[in-house]
């Protein structure tokens, strides 16, 4: 009996996330990196089970954008880490030959500008908000 029934199916996809967080370890990544990594992995496995994409390769750069910028309406911090861990993840994916190119490579990190406000933080500029016009 196959643990994994194709490469492009959502229990491999499992099986890459497990592999990558396993080489982020390896490569010593620090606790906390690897804990964000994670959440944020779980996180776009769901919106990938959502949108009924199974295959890797078969995830299109509009749905990377859709989950960075909309996925449970995110806040401008967990946005950019949206884009740091597809960036980390889709690499490794590209090492390994899982996928054919690095898509997430386009994804634009949001600017957080810090400000003499009460919280300190101030979103400057966010892509995310303007898909239309910045990210096409």
């Amino acid at each position: 009996k196959k643990l994994w029934r194709d490469k492009g199916d959502a229990i491999m996809l499992h099986h890459y996330i497990n592999r990558f967080l396993g080489y982020c370890q390896l490569a010593d990544f620090s606790v906390r990196s690897i804990q964000a990594l994670t959440a944020r992995l779980n996180e776009f496995e769901a919106f990938l089970k959502s949108q009924r994409i199974q295959a890797v390769k078969k995830v299109p750069y509009r749905h990377l954008i859709d989950f960075v910028a909309d996925y449970k309406v995110p806040s401008i911090h967990v946005r950019k880490s949206r884009v740091w861990t597809l960036r980390q993840f889709y690499h490794f994916l590209t090492l390994h030959r899982h996928v054919p190119h690095n898509i997430a490579l386009k994804l634009p990190y949001p600017k957080i500008e810090k400000m003499g406000s009460k919280n300190g933080v101030k979103s400057a500029f966010d892509p995310y908000k303007k898909w239309g016009q910045v990210c096409l």
